[in-house]
């Protein structure tokens, strides 16, 4: 009897033995299961004092080629040169995971060219990953692009990614298809809970959040992403002049702050901005002459305290300014607490040269009483076709049932 309690005792010891062996190995060694990379198997100080660009690259490249997730403590890694993550050689395309920890960062000292340049990737999920810009001008935080007529870079979310940029002229946080042309698309590319921000107290020139430059850019979607003290928040208009954006992007409960400009827009399709709040910046939206009319949505946002810009220009005072036959609708949308503007709320020229009509549409919401009407049209040869529908006034934060022409802001 107690040899056969013994020989009991001894099994159950030796089965605790090994659940805890196994929890050790799925708890202390989580390699064994997640099969991932860290910065830190490379070499990487993470101190932002020594250079570990060689280790990032090589992180990079080893979890492309192995198929590994990428995991990013929370350090701050010094980079001087940018890092590609492109496809492995024979290969077209590839996925990659990437979870970035806390408080981490990649400090981006190079000259030219962006902190990390991505081409060909699809079907993979970024989080947390955390990029600040030192002070070089027209470099970026992340680059998304093609490689000509080939690797298409698709189907990623960006979640709680954030870029910081330095005080260099012409910085950008994300840049898109700089490269790209028809024959590969950016596509389906989700931005969540993303931000980028400029310099605190003073927006320096040529700053860009979301930067489209590709010519085939299709249905991309930032949700609930912010932009403060930016020159422009969103832009499609290319430094390159033949290579300016086209396609598709939506905006979800987007907001920003300090911005000289939300949305410069040309040559493009279809933007629908809808939800969210805008607030103390100069313009709303731009839209220069090119060679596709996009249409455009505003749609149940917030604008508060812009104080348009005073400029030598037409754009001077305005918060929409149409230099296209475009169509924009503004659709219950709430424009108040603003500073007197010096000339019209929507100014629209259009370079139609007579050749077209723009629209423009504002149905429901309300906005701030001004002493003049507040839209100017057809200043030259393009005729706009304006429409008003249940539009109130604030008076004092008031909203009276309808606009009327005894206001002065409705034009005949």
């Amino acid at each position: 009897m107690l040899g056969s309690l013994a020989k009991a005792l001894t099994t159950l010891f030796m089965l605790t033995g090994f659940v805890q062996q196994v929890k050790a190995v799925n708890v202390n060694n989580p390699k064994t299961a997640a099969q991932y990379v860290s910065p830190e198997d490379y070499g990487a100080a993470g101190d932002g004092i020594k250079d570990d660009t060689r280790a990032i690259q090589s992180m990079f490249s080893s979890a492309t080629l192995k198929k590994l997730k990428v995991v990013i403590p929370a350090k701050t890694y010094k980079i001087t040169r940018t890092i590609s993550i492109v496809p492995p050689a024979g290969s077209n395309e590839f996925r990659l995971d990437v979870e970035a920890n806390g408080d981490n960062v990649f400090l981006y000292g190079g000259s030219t060219g962006a902190c990390l340049r991505i081409v060909g990737l699809r079907f993979s999920t970024w989080k947390g990953v955390k990029i600040k810009l030192l002070n070089a001008p027209n470099i970026v935080g992340i680059d998304l692009d093609t490689d000509g007529t080939a690797h298409s870079t698709s189907n990623i979310n960006f979640t709680t990614c954030h870029v910081s940029l330095g005080k260099g002229i012409g910085q950008r946080g994300w840049r898109i298809g700089a490269v790209s042309s028809g024959g590969a698309d950016i596509s389906i590319i989700n931005w969540n809970n993303c931000s980028v921000y400029g310099n605190y107290g003073k927006v320096i020139n040529g700053q860009i959040g979301w930067h489209n430059e590709g010519p085939n850019s299709l249905n991309n979607v930032l949700n609930t992403c912010f932009g403060a003290y930016l020159d422009k928040f969103f832009s499609n208009t290319s430094t390159d002049t033949k290579n300016t954006g086209n396609g598709a992007f939506y905006f979800y409960g987007t907001g920003t702050s300090h911005n000289n400009l939300e949305f410069e827009i040309s040559n493009a399709q279809t933007y629908l901005i809808n939800g969210g709040r805008f607030e103390l910046g100069k313009h709303m939206l731009v839209v220069h002459n090119g060679n596709v009319a996009p249409a455009i949505i505003f749609r149940s946002i917030e604008i508060s305290n812009y104080n348009p810009a005073e400029t030598s220009d037409l754009m001077n005072g305005c918060l929409f300014f149409l230099d296209m036959p475009c169509s924009l609708k503004i659709d219950g949308c709430n424009i108040g607490n603003q500073t007197p503007y010096t000339e019209k709320m929507i100014r629209a020229f259009g370079g139609g040269e007579g050749k077209a009509i723009g629209t423009i549409i504002i149905d429901g919401g309300s906005i701030a009483a001004l002493k003049n009407k507040f839209y100017q049209v057809n200043l030259n040869k393009t005729k706009w076709s304006v429409y008003l529908r249940g539009v109130g006034r604030l008076v004092k934060g008031v909203r009276s049932d309808m606009m009327d022409d005894k206001a002065g802001m409705v034009q005949k």
